[in-house]
């Protein structure tokens, strides 16, 4: 898959590019120096969270363009995920549709493949393997909400899934990861903590 990058970014005006699973995952990627898999994992965490939230409300998204400087940063669907490209704001955009379009057709017929890293479940002692009652994620979806909006629902559904666990079946030894991994999708260190505290607060009544 590596190699695919590489002949993407061969395009002159094509810094970088990296693949992303539909969990957020970075798959594969060849960016330039300075750029860490932290950065491109938050970056795909982002296109995930404005695609799912654009869904909510009706709006099929297949790709994002973001300008910023003297940079374009692009995202397409494909897939099981997303191929993201970092290129400079003059780039030929037909020039870069044309290559992009052959690796796109690639992925979705499966010649290349976006596999998903699979999570397993946690074995657990039986006292934490206790299921949550389910009207804990009412409260931390109205909770969350307050500091992403709506997409909030869609949010803990996926982070539950990628967990290996499920909503019914929820064990109570796991809500601290979960609310760990929610927490880590607001921008805001302030509001980050503020909200991992509100819930623990919450569910401490």
């Amino acid at each position: 898959m590596i190699e695919v990058l590489k002949d993407l970014i061969k395009l002159k005006g094509v810094y970088g590019a990296f693949i992303s699973d539909n969990k957020g995952n970075i798959i594969a990627y060849d960016m330039p120096p300075g750029y860490e898999k932290d950065a491109m994992e938050e970056a795909s965490h982002t296109v995930l969270r404005i695609v799912e939230g654009l869904d909510t409300v009706g709006c099929n998204v297949d790709h994002i363009l973001w300008e910023y400087d003297e940079y374009r940063f692009i995202s397409r669907k494909v897939k099981d995920g997303f191929i993201s490209i970092l290129c400079s704001k003059t780039i030929s955009l037909p020039l870069l549709n044309l290559s992009l379009n052959v690796i796109v057709k690639q992925i979705n017929e499966g010649l290349i493949k976006v596999k998903p890293q699979e999570n397993k479940k946690k074995e657990l002692p039986p006292e934490l393997a206790v299921a949550v009652d389910t009207s804990v994620f009412n409260t931390i979806e109205q909770e969350l909400t307050k500091f992403i909006g709506p997409v909030a629902e869609v949010l803990i559904t996926r982070k539950i899934s990628e967990l290996g666990e499920e909503r019914d079946n929820f064990p109570r030894g796991r809500l601290e990861e979960l609310i760990d991994s929610l927490s880590a999708e607001i921008d805001n260190e302030e509001e980050r903590e503020l909200f991992k505290k509100r819930v623990s607060d919450i569910l401490s009544k």
